[in-house]
């Protein structure tokens, strides 16, 4: 069994509007309703509680720089 992860996030304007998208028309979950902009990560790109791996890409962004 995986543990599934999910995100998404309400985004807010600067003129007060809410950020939304439609879902696919195709989707077996409420087709063609409005939700918020979110998905599920790469499992790649998943960190785990210790943070090793973001401390690995910071480490990779400062050697690019």
């Amino acid at each position: 069994m995986s543990d599934a992860l999910g995100v998404g996030l309400l985004a807010m304007t600067s003129d007060n509007c809410l950020v939304v998208t439609r879902r696919a028309e195709w989707t077996q979950e409420h087709p063609g309703a409005l939700d918020r902009p979110g998905g599920h990560p790469e499992p790649s790109n998943v960190f785990p509680h210790d943070g090793s791996l973001l401390k690995e890409e910071e480490e990779e962004r400062r050697s690019q720089m």
